[in-house]
């Protein structure tokens, strides 16, 4: 895999994307792809949106709860078709003398 992207960091999932603990950070992730659904539970989004997740919506399954932060909207969302968003954190600068 190295030898066709050098920086695969992109192309992980992680294992743990199925648990969420307490007071922890919201996910960010970004829409690859417009997904116009019918289905009442299901979130509506354009290709760019932030997605805000905040929890997986079935066991086991590949969607996920989001609230697209363009629209409000909150809903199931399929995974496909996102890409995760790190959100950096501020750290503090140590000047020395």
């Amino acid at each position: 895999m190295q030898t066709l992207h050098p920086d695969a960091s992109d192309k992980a999932i992680s294992v743990d994307a199925a648990y969420f603990f307490w007071k922890q950070n919201s996910q960010r992730v970004i829409a690859d792809a417009d997904h116009n659904s019918s289905k009442k539970e299901e979130l509506k989004f354009r290709k760019g949106d932030v997605l805000t997740v905040q929890g997986r919506g079935v066991s086991f399954s590949s969607y996920a709860r989001a609230r697209n932060t363009r629209t409000g909207q909150e809903g199931l969302y399929p995974q496909y078709k996102v890409h995760f968003h790190p959100h950096p954190l501020q750290f503090p600068n140590y000047v020395s003398n």
